[in-house]
């Protein structure tokens, strides 16, 4: 897509959601409050996969024309209901949300969809920062959180498969027809690893930010991680394993580099990063054993409370 001074491009949101009543009706506002220049927002999806609390009546009394509630038939997963979405959308770009985020930047949606408009990429993402801690537990993963976005960043510029974050990205219309994800566990690097290996381009947006709610227990936080290092033994399988290393290895030369960068972090809550590197030791070694990953995603209920 080239834009032009006068073309004015339409945008869709999609949020699939499970169980959200308690962030969704802040969510639809922010979004519907965004401010439009350049784009025009057409539509926002959010699609209930099986709720069963007030999510779907919350959703409905928004009077507003352009959202839409989508009813699933019941608990599918995430990538069934972002396919969903994706098949019944029609404008130049969609971004897809996760219901328990929270967006601060009025301008974010223009700021996550230009380079789409410009033809720079075909997929981006934003930077996740998480709220403040409540607990212990949970400042020990904003610590890992805040070390490992200086890893991140420093790789490929932030053009990477972890910057990719499956809260908020946007997709072009041509990748959104094309692509459809294959399991619920993993979608943010299933779309990173599609859109490079098809030939796209992918963009970090890192002037913006939404925010989240990390987990405040071991069982949340151990649901989460698990999913995650189980789903990334699937993409072998999809896009060959060769191009999964390559693409999921970081050079030991900007682990070097991050963790000199990272060292005033390190040095001021040393006990709390050492035991983040046990528990991603230990939950690694869990995830090579169990059950395969479900395509129903086990819900987190201490990161659904972002108010």
């Amino acid at each position: 897509m080239q834009q032009t001074q006068s073309t004015i491009y339409t945008v869709s949101v999609g949020i699939p959601a499970f169980n959200e009543e308690a962030n969704i009706r802040y969510l639809l506002r922010d979004v519907l409050n965004q401010q439009e220049e350049g784009y025009r927002l057409e539509k926002v999806y959010v699609y209930s996969d099986g709720s069963t609390d007030a999510t779907e009546s919350i959703v409905c009394g928004i009077k507003d024309p352009r959202v839409e509630l989508i009813i699933g038939p019941g608990r599918m997963g995430a990538a069934h209901g972002q396919n969903v979405i994706m098949e019944r959308a029609t404008s130049d770009c969609l971004v897809l949300m996760n219901a328990d985020i929270q967006i601060q930047d009025p301008y974010l949606i223009q700021k996550l969809v230009m380079p789409l408009m410009k033809s720079e990429a075909d997929l981006t993402s934003v930077k996740h920062t998480p709220l403040p801690a409540r607990n212990f537990y949970e400042d020990i993963l904003v610590t890992s959180i805040t070390i490992k976005d200086i890893l991140f960043e420093s790789y490929q510029n932030g053009v990477n498969v972890y910057t990719c974050r499956g809260g908020t990205r946007a997709l072009s219309q041509r990748l959104y027809r094309e692509m459809r994800f294959a399991k619920s566990v993993g979608e943010d690097a299933f779309s990173f690893l599609y859109c490079i290996s098809r030939g796209y381009k992918y963009g970090y947006v890192n002037d913006t930010a939404v925010y989240y709610r990390l987990s405040d227990n071991f069982a949340d936080h151990r649901r989460q991680s698990t999913r995650f290092f189980k789903g990334k033994n699937n993409f072998g399988d999809i896009f060959g394993s060769e191009t999964v290393r390559t693409q999921m290895s970081i050079p030991l030369s900007v682990y070097a580099r991050a963790t000199y960068r990272a060292l005033p972090i390190i040095i001021k809550k040393p006990i709390k990063t050492a035991l983040y590197v046990g528990l991603v030791l230990w939950l690694r070694l869990e995830s090579c054993f169990g059950r395969v990953a479900s395509e129903t995603w086990e819900i987190a209920t201490s990161s659904k409370k972002l108010q």
